[in-house]
């Protein structure tokens, strides 16, 4: 769908130069596609979104020389932000806090909450039309849901809360997420413990995640969970289509771009109970 970037009006006129001109305000604007702005072939396109869909990652493609694995790499990109987008993962999704008292600092041998310097905090719910939603992190107090967590959750775990709305947690070591590999998936409960068992499910195959991307695989993790009844290499293909390159600009270049609200927590002084 083509927005006018000035009053995001969707009727366009088409110009002779192939730019266009809003029906609303008389703005000139280019607009191109994610799908066009990648410079492969149909036919690799095709079968990268193909790919994408079953969950083949670009190392097990190494073999196929239609494109490079950094062109490949950047097609994932785009089509995890293009997810992202969708599920409209417009700011700060997450947050990472020190999750270790100074007390426990000496003891390496710990395991869980007591050996994890720092964490990344997630928080998702159920909207109005039954779909899962992950909001923006500044709706939610870090300080309260990570000593919520350490009460009620193992680090990597979930917690519900009666409202609709979950947190979990996961262990970051340097700048990557850490996802621990499971070979059993603990039995879900509810709805949002469902989302997560398939989230880490879906995640365990990269084993590490740079923080700074961590956004883009949960945006492509919702909208796959959103849609797993339906066709996914159609979806995305019709979405990187629809969608123009310069929309998803700010999504790709991470919360940076966004805000450190990613990064810090915020309104520490805050009740749990008036932000859940």
């Amino acid at each position: 769908m083509k927005h006018c970037p000035r009053c995001k009006h969707t009727g366009a006129w088409t110009l002779g130069d192939g730019r266009f001109k809003c029906q609303g305000c008389g703005t000139r604007f280019s607009w191109t596609s994610v799908w066009d702005s990648v410079r492969l072939s149909p036919e690799s396109k095709d079968r990268l979104i193909e790919s994408f869909a079953r969950g083949i990652s670009v190392y097990q493609q190494r073999a196929e020389g239609d494109a490079s694995p950094c062109s490949k790499e950047r097609f994932y990109r785009l089509a995890r932000a293009c997810c992202a987008f969708a599920e409209h993962l417009h700011e700060p999704i997450s947050q990472m806090v020190e999750s270790r008292p100074d007390a426990l600092s000496g003891r390496s041998s710990m395991r869980g909450w007591a050996a994890a310097d720092r964490v990344i905090l997630i928080g998702f719910q159920i909207d109005a039309t039954g779909k899962l939603r992950i909001p923006g992190a500044s709706s939610w107090n870090a300080s309260e849901v990570v000593r919520l967590l350490r009460e009620c959750a193992p680090l990597g775990g979930v917690f519900t809360l009666p409202s609709g709305r979950a947190f979990a947690s996961l262990k970051l070591q340097g700048g990557y997420v850490v996802m621990q590999r499971s070979g059993s998936v603990t039995m879900a409960a509810d709805f949002l413990e469902s989302f997560w068992n398939y989230a880490k499910q879906h995640l365990q195959l990269y084993r590490k995640i740079p923080s700074k991307f961590f956004h883009l695989y949960m945006g492509e993790v919702c909208f796959r969970f959103n849609h797993r009844q339906q066709d996914l290499a159609v979806l995305l293909r019709d979405l990187l289509s629809a969608v123009s390159i310069n929309e998803i600009k700010p999504i790709l270049q991470g919360p940076e771009s966004l805000g450190d609200r990613a990064f810090f927590p915020t309104n520490l002084g805050q009740n749990i109970g008036s932000q859940m």
